[in-house]
């Protein structure tokens, strides 16, 4: 079940952005890609660090529900096999 969770935090993050660039809300990442793609001719470095945001927030809501895990299933009873 865990797998799911990260690939669900990861994917609404995807989702938040698109969101973000679909609805034309003003501020967040997915509006701030889309007006440094505009003005991309002269610095590019900006577009890259708004999807390199994006993908670092992806990364650590994946982190979370990893350690997450970690942390709820360390008291749990291991099985035994006899």
């Amino acid at each position: 079940m865990v797998p799911a969770f990260k690939l669900g935090a990861s994917g609404a993050v995807v989702g938040v952005v698109v969101a973000e660039i679909s609805t034309g809300l003003k501020g967040g990442i997915g509006r701030l890609i889309i007006e440094y793609a505009r003005e991309a001719t002269g610095d590019p470095a900006k577009v890259f660090t708004a999807v390199f945001g994006a993908a670092a927030l992806g990364l650590a809501m994946a982190g979370f529900v990893a350690i997450s895990d970690v942390l709820l299933m360390r008291n749990r009873p291991k099985e035994t096999t006899t």
